[in-house]
């Protein structure tokens, strides 16, 4: 089953330019994907990310495995590190 999670206020200035993504593998943690829907200026599309490390609340990394932007025509891997911390109940603040 693939799990939605809207974004808000997703692509406006200043707010990443995640729009939702859809959870395919649950539970999430190392190895699981996700779909991220994003827009990027006037361009929307989509990746695959399979999460790389996953420490609850605290920090995450994933690699891109598919994507509809061309990001794969100038670079061969891309993914990212997160640090987090709560920001109040139900919140994660990316820092």
């Amino acid at each position: 089953m693939i799990a939605r999670r809207d974004a808000r206020d997703a692509g406006t200035r200043g707010q990443p330019p995640v729009q939702y993504v859809e959870v395919i593998d649950e539970p999430e943690g190392v190895g699981t994907r996700r779909r991220v829907h994003a827009r990027f200026g006037k361009r929307s599309g989509q990746f695959v990310e399979r999460r790389l490390v996953h420490d609850e609340h605290k920090r995450m990394a994933f690699q891109i495995e598919e994507e509809t932007f061309g990001l794969f025509r100038f670079l061969e891997r891309v993914g990212s590190i997160m640090e987090l911390e709560p920001a109040g109940p139900g919140q994660t603040r990316l820092v």
